[in-house]
């Protein structure tokens, strides 16, 4: 959301910027939607974290959606890291499920 804004107040006079084919609401809504979806994924992958940090993570995710998004994409992604349980067979069953224990 940051770049963008940036970009457009940098190149506010140049007529090398063309969003001007693209309306101003619309280009808007899609950085909003952009920045709102990476700090919905910063808020679900620090769920570990403290309440402070959490919100700090989320903050910083909605002002650099397209930093983060790249990085959540290397990470969890490409990497694999924490996307999913590990060994990939899920949660194991307690000593006391269904069929364990004792045979009478």
């Amino acid at each position: 959301m940051l770049e963008y804004f940036a970009i457009k107040h940098l190149t506010q006079d140049k007529e090398t910027f063309e969003v001007d084919q693209m309306s101003e609401t619309t280009t808007n809504l899609v950085v909003l939607i952009i920045s709102v979806s990476a700090a919905y994924l910063a808020y679900e992958k620090n769920a570990h974290e403290t309440v402070a940090l959490r919100i700090a993570y989320t903050l910083l995710a909605f002002l650099f959606a397209n930093i983060y998004i790249i990085y959540y994409f290397i990470r969890y992604v490409v990497m694999g890291d924490g996307s999913r349980p590990r060994g990939g067979k899920g949660k194991k069953r307690g000593r006391k499920g269904k069929g364990r224990g004792k045979r009478r």
